[in-house]
């Protein structure tokens, strides 16, 4: 699923999904990024990712309920996203009528 999109200022850009060969360049990509761009993208100092980062990051997405998306501008990543869904196991019950005295 690899979509070509425009954006605001024009620049042409591919959406990628995130696979697990693609650990060593996120590792790569990530480290050519400024302190500051590195912080936003955790929200937090994070200097380099550890391997319990990158096997969430990229070995548990499974394309279905856990998805990696890049955002490839003139082939060089500049923005990852991914995004978790959980089915909820509970079943949900009605609400019972009030009872009436």
């Amino acid at each position: 699923m690899i979509e070509q999109v425009t954006l605001r200022d024009g620049t042409d850009a591919f959406v990628v999904p995130l696979e697990r060969t693609d650990r060593a360049q996120l590792v790569a990509e990530f480290e050519h990024l400024s302190p500051e761009s590195q912080r936003r993208r955790f929200l937090a100092p994070v200097h380099h990712l550890s391997d319990a980062m990158l096997d969430h990051l990229v070995d548990h997405v499974d394309g279905i309920d856990h998805v990696a998306l890049v955002l490839c501008p003139r082939r060089r990543t500049t923005s990852t996203t991914r995004w978790r869904w959980r089915a909820s196991r509970a079943t949900p019950t009605p609400p019972k009528p009030p009872t009436w005295p």
